[in-house]
This record gives C-alpha cells, structure tokens and sequence, in this order.
C-alpha cells in the first residue's frame, strides 16, 4: 500500500540546494549579526542570531535527510518547523529593520548637529551599512523560507491529490435492474 504522507522522493532536487543555500546564508547572517553585537545588544540583532542559529540546524537536518537518510525525514515536522521559521524570520526581520532606522537616523543626525570627530562619524556610518546589511539578509532568508513552505506546499497537494485515487468522491445511485419481473407468476404452459 503507498505511503499516506508525503516523503522526500517527492521533493525536487532543487529543494535540497534550496536548503544548502540557506544553511550557508544562515551562516554567513550569524557572523555579520554577531560584529553588529559589539557595537550595541539590541532585541533585534538578538533574535536574527537565534532564528539564524535554529534556521541552520533545520536547513542542516533537511538537506542531509534528503541526500543520505530518508529515515530522518517526516513531513509533518518538516512543515511545522517551516511555518514557525518563518514567522520568526518576518518579526526578526521587521524589529531589526525598525531599530536600524532608528539608530541610522539618530546617528547621523547627532554628528550633523553636534561636532563629532570624524572616526565617530565614519564609525556610526559603517556601523548604520553593517546593520542594514543584515536587515538585507534576514529579508533574503525569509524569502527562502517562504519558497520552501511553497514546496510544502506543492508536495502535500500532489500527495492529496494521489491519495485520493481510486476513491469514489462523488457518490451516484447506481441502478439496478429489477431482479424479479413484476408481471404476473402463475405458471402458464407453452402449448
């Protein structure tokens, strides 16, 4: 009997590079977060290290479950971890946009109105590029999680849509001749 959910030979290849590409993004995303924590700890930077770190490790999971072990694959667990990733890749996103803006607009306002030397001007300048940098890769990994919830997605309909073979979704009434003649039944010979 075929299988009832969906299991990676269903995935296409480019699923799994879609999954390596993000493992590396994630990467790449943790270490520029993390030279943004030594110029100041903010919620926002905070949270895109922690969905960066756990966004990594399911990346990981997926992408080696589907080159070397389709036992460590389950659809249900996969989806579910997928829809969570990105909805904390959206907020993660937003709240590092919004205190990005926040800092970019009262850093250089500051030195515009104060005298600041210039290492302090050019610091919060690069400062202000690295963290919208990073408001740049968040943005660019929540693209990525999206696209691999709509491969979720075109996997389970083709599953539903498989399952449902053979099974009669629309009932009918079916007719059924008489099984007995409704005429008369007394015997009546041929001569």
């Amino acid at each position: 009997m075929a299988s009832r959910r969906p299991d990676l030979s269903q995935y296409p290849t480019g699923f799994t590079v879609l999954r390596i590409f993000q493992a590396v993004l994630n990467i790449i995303t943790i270490v520029v977060t993390s030279f943004t924590i030594n110029a100041v700890v903010i919620p926002g930077n905070c949270l895109l290290i922690i969905t960066s770190s756990v966004s990594l490790l399911v990346s990981t999971w997926m992408a080696l479950a589907h080159m070397f072990s389709n036992r460590l694959f389950n659809y249900l667990v996969a989806a579910i971890l997928d829809i969570i990733l990105t909805i904390f890749w959206l907020i993660s996103f937003a709240v590092l946009a919004a205190q990005t803006a926040v800092l970019w607009a009262h850093g250089t306002d500051y030195c515009e109105n104060n005298k600041c030397p210039d290492n302090v001007k050019n610091l919060t300048s690069f400062y202000g590029y690295v963290f919208a940098t990073c408001v740049g890769l968040g943005g660019l990994a929540f693209l990525f999680s999206c696209i691999c919830l709509i491969f979720h997605g075109i996997v389970g309909c083709r599953q539903h849509r498989y399952n449902q073979i053979g099974t009669n979704n629309v009932s009918e009434t079916i007719f059924v001749g008489d099984r007995h003649p409704q005429g008369s039944t007394e015997y009546r010979p041929l001569a």
